[in-house]
């Protein structure tokens, strides 16, 4: 039997990273709300160029999302 890794990668699961972004330098917080968050909102990072991205595992199909602005 092989040693495992003890952890599963990103082909043998089937997630992807898939990076929202929002670009908006006047924004003062972001937050995404989708039905892969149970439409929690769940608060956006903010770069020195006013863009805000939420990076999230997900399997490939169709998802509903909408951002919170201030």
């Amino acid at each position: 039997m092989a040693p495992s890794s003890g952890g599963a990668a990103a082909s043998d699961t089937g997630l992807r990273k898939i990076l929202f972004r929002y670009n908006n330098a006047k924004a003062r917080q972001v937050s995404i709300r989708a039905d892969f968050t149970g439409w929690k909102a769940e608060a956006m990072k903010r770069d020195d160029r006013g863009a805000w991205s939420f990076q999230a595992d997900l399997t490939p199909g169709d998802y509903a999302y909408c951002f919170t602005v201030d």
